[in-house]
């Protein structure tokens, strides 16, 4: 039996109690016993992992927190789930799985016996890391998300955190962690944006007054509003938002990415005939080779291409990565394409060509 895990916030119980359940699995049928504990963190200054051999150093100031460790420690802790003083719950883990696109950009971290070089954080470790160490769910998610960012994981794995008001299931594959934690919880108002690229977008806007700016992303509708605060407090032109749903199916009958980008893009060449298009996007997933198709597809419909070149952090969640890229090369086209860094860069070798158009 896979594992099963419910979550029921607080405007959806009875009562208005945040509630978890999850229950353990067995591919034989047979079950690892557990115990009952209540610990005390105080005094630990380190943490070693069995599997992975990682040795994590520990903040000071942790909280009593109750946990169902194995019985038998000779493959670790595996504390799996608890709460501690604070009213913060976790569960972790339910097992997932990735594709070979995240893991040929950001591969698993794994102990490596040969050289002795450690793996990464995993599901014996994660409730001794965290736990402990927030006072809510969403400092829970901040510090898992941190001790990813710099250790890495060795699977994947769905880890829920949980208090009197929120109740978080988080994904620990390599790089969407970031993403999703970045959309759903940090502050609109505090969300970076790309240097320059409201300034671009406002000179379009000034150079073609009256054209409609459509905002075409993979993120599901459920962070609507979330965006479109952003678009409001940065500065952007308004302008529709097209998403698409948030589906657990398999993707083969789900569009992917790509897919959901060129089906709207192709509506909207059909829905305006008229219009000329240009297409911004950037180099981090296919956009390049998507606004090439609609340009091939559409000619003399697209105005100009604009692709924004990530750094190897945005692109993977590294610093650097030798020898590995998830970018996407400037795509071959006889439509004029723009690439940069920021919006100032691309607005420099851009704007004479769009004041040719005008012409």
């Amino acid at each position: 039996m896979p594992c099963t895990t419910i979550l029921v916030g607080k405007k959806a119980s009875f009562d208005g109690s945040t509630i978890v359940a999850r229950n353990e699995d067995s591919s034989n049928g047979e079950f690892c016993p557990k115990r009952f504990v209540s610990v005390d963190p105080a005094g630990k200054t380190s943490y070693t992992s069995v599997i992975s051999h990682l040795t994590v150093p520990l903040p000071q100031g942790g909280v009593r927190y109750t946990a169902m460790p194995n019985a038998d420690l000779k493959e670790g802790l595996w504390e799996e789930a608890g709460f501690n003083a604070r009213n913060v719950g976790m569960s972790a883990t339910e097992t997932l799985t990735t594709n070979e696109r995240v893991l040929a950009a950001d591969p698993l971290v794994r102990y490596d016996a040969t050289t002795g070089t450690p793996g990464g954080i995993g599901e014996e470790d994660i409730i001794t890391l965290v736990l402990p160490y927030v006072a809510t769910a969403r400092e829970g998610v901040a510090r898992f998300g941190a001790l990813l960012e710099q250790y890495g994981t060795y699977e994947a794995n769905g880890v829920i955190i949980s208090d009197v008001d929120d109740t978080i299931m988080i994904t620990q594959a390599p790089v969407p962690w970031k993403a999703a934690y970045n959309l759903l919880f940090l502050d609109p108002k505090k969300k970076a944006s790309v240097p320059g690229m409201s300034v671009l977008f406002t000179r379009i806007a000034d150079l073609f007054p009256g054209a409609p700016f459509f905002y075409l992303s993979t993120s599901p509708w459920n962070v609507e509003s979330s965006i479109r605060n952003f678009i409001t407090d940065h500065g952007f032109p308004e302008g529709p938002l097209l998403l698409r749903d948030l589906d657990p199916r398999p993707k083969t009958f789900v569009p992917t990415g790509p897919q959901h980008k060129l089906e709207f893009a192709e509506q909207l060449m059909a829905d305006f005939p008229d219009m000329k298009f240009i297409l911004v996007g950037d180099d981090g997933q296919k956009d390049p080779t998507t606004y090439a198709t609609i340009a091939r597809r559409y000619p003399g419909r697209v105005l100009a291409i604009v692709i924004r070149e990530l750094s190897p952090r945005e692109s993977t969640g590294l610093a650097s990565v030798t020898g590995v890229t998830s970018t996407q090369p400037t795509p071959v086209t006889d439509v004029p394409v723009f690439t940069g860094t920021t919006g100032s860069n691309i607005l420099k070798t851009m704007l004479p060509y769009l004041k040719t158009v005008l012409r």
